[in-house]
């Protein structure tokens, strides 16, 4: 049969001087001819060839790049980069910088909570989860036990109990289809974790009255911050317990929630909220001191961190001036043990250090220097 040239309409039987494919030289073969994948050229006078010198740079890739440096479209995918290599195939590189989805849905989450704090405020109390909080506590609470050991036994229940219910509360949030009731849902139980507007409200009325020299009007305005007497305190003592709670309360209010939403997500806020709820209760010495002992113990615990993040911030607050800055961490550091409280002493010396005033309770503590704080 004759062979029909290449370019022929008809198929080549062989081409002359090539082995016929599906062969190795005269032995037949069933695998398909390889393209070379590196070059044997012979090097010029003092370079090695050209398959030694591909062969000595494993960190570069196809098209020449070093594998560690990565291209802007690399941060904007997510941390991949595609490469084109031959035949239309995409290579992708690992490890670039990216933010997480979660970190940045979060921080969107409690800025939108901040945001609805700050315009709107407090909930009515009939809608307010912090209210569902204190009934339980207070519902538990009548049915402690009398006796002190069966009572404090009894005060981790109740410490624990709504921690968590709320927690669980957190996570069945978290567990709604994506959508508006969703991010409704957790900006609104988000937002009732904290009280920054209640809080710096509260202390502007008390700021008011004793501008206005109304010292009954101040009295009864500092009843919302305070748990003291405030009926025989005088213009200095109601500036002096107004400064201490705003301090105090920073932590307890904002700081630490955030601390927790970020650990824990929302379980972790509301869990937190419905501690210091019961602490704020029943935390006290006197007829709650077996059945109020735990709660007071455990917001103790988990204030230890936000508290000290409470000073750096108000340390930060005062860098307006090097001096007040200064201060205000020397006296946290020095004079945050003259409280009770290992937590409460952090804010309120570093308040008392930024304004250049002296914070005290008789009897129990004194912060900062000499001058009153009005």
């Amino acid at each position: 049969m004759r062979e029909l040239p290449l370019g022929h309409g008809g198929r080549a039987r062989r081409v002359p001087g090539r082995p016929q494919r599906g062969t190795c030289g005269d032995v037949p073969c069933r695998r398909r001819p390889r393209r070379p994948r590196h070059c044997d050229r012979p090097g010029r006078a003092g370079r090695p060839a050209a398959s030694a010198r591909i062969r000595s740079r494993p960190d570069r890739g196809r098209r020449g790049r070093r594998a560690g440096r990565r291209p802007l479209r690399a941060l904007a995918s997510g941390g991949r980069d595609r490469r084109c290599l031959r035949g239309g195939r995409r290579a992708v590189v690992r490890g670039a910088a990216r933010v997480p989805r979660r970190a940045v849905s979060a921080a969107a989450a409690w800025s939108i909570a901040l945001g609805v704090d700050l315009a709107f405020g407090e909930p009515p109390a009939r809608l307010h989860p912090v209210v569902g909080m204190g009934r339980l506590v207070g519902g538990l609470e009548r049915l402690a036990p009398a006796d002190p050991a069966r009572a404090t036994s009894f005060g981790v229940l109740l410490a624990l109990a709504p921690a968590t219910f709320a927690a669980l509360a957190g996570v069945a949030i978290g567990r709604l289809r994506p959508g508006p009731l969703r991010a409704l849902a957790t900006a609104w139980t988000l937002k009732s974790s904290f009280a920054l507007r209640a809080l710096l409200a509260a202390g502007r009325r008390v700021e008011r009255a004793l501008l206005a020299d109304d010292l009954a009007t101040a009295r009864r305005e500092c009843v919302a911050l305070v748990s003291r007497p405030t009926s025989d305190l005088s213009a200095q003592g109601i500036a002096s317990a107004a400064i201490e709670s705003l301090a105090e309360n920073l932590c307890d209010s904002y700081v630490a929630p955030l601390v927790f939403y970020r650990v824990a997500g929302l379980p972790g806020a509301l869990a937190y909220r419905a501690v210091n709820t019961a602490d704020a209760m029943v935390g006290y010495h006197g007829r709650y001191e077996h059945v109020g002992k735990a709660a007071a113990r455990l917001d103790d615990l988990l204030n230890l961190l936000p508290a000290r993040l409470s000073a750096a911030a108000l340390v930060a607050g005062a860098a307006i001036t090097r001096d007040a800055a200064t201060r205000a961490g020397r006296v946290a550091v020095r004079e945050h043990a003259r409280a009770a409280s290992p937590n409460a002493g952090w804010p309120m010396a570093a308040a008392a250090g930024a304004l250049g005033v002296r914070l005290a309770k008789g009897g129990h503590y004194a912060f900062g220097g000499d001058r009153d704080p009005r």
